[in-house]
């Protein structure tokens, strides 16, 4: 039995982010995308590494399988899902930005 789950995750332009996939453990190896690309990509014994706009900005603790992101911009809006032999289920999180209602209001 296979369950998808999607949370919203809210975060502000230039703040930091964090995506918990808490419930499964150990792992030996994980990536996280954003949609169909890769953000971080991770085996035992080696070290955690990030792609494209991720570089310098994706965190990954690779005991509890959390994924940081920091200095967000727009590009970063979108869907983000963990993938690991060690999850049986699917977590989704998409991540929106907090300033998009407000940023085009006029005073």
């Amino acid at each position: 039995f296979i369950s998808c789950q999607l949370q919203d995750i809210y975060g502000a332009k230039g703040g930091n982010v964090t995506f918990y996939a808490s419930k499964f453990q150990p792992f030996t190896e994980i990536t996280w995308k954003k949609g169909k690309d890769k953000v971080i990509e991770w085996v035992e014994h080696s070290e955690p590494e990030a792609f494209q706009s991720f570089k310098d900005r994706a965190y990954l603790d690779t005991v509890s399988g959390n994924l940081t992101i920091t200095k967000l911009t727009e590009s970063d809006e979108g869907e983000y899902e963990i993938e690991s032999p060690s999850v049986k289920d699917i977590s989704v999180f998409y991540l929106r930005h907090l300033f998009h209602h407000h940023q085009h209001l006029a005073f």
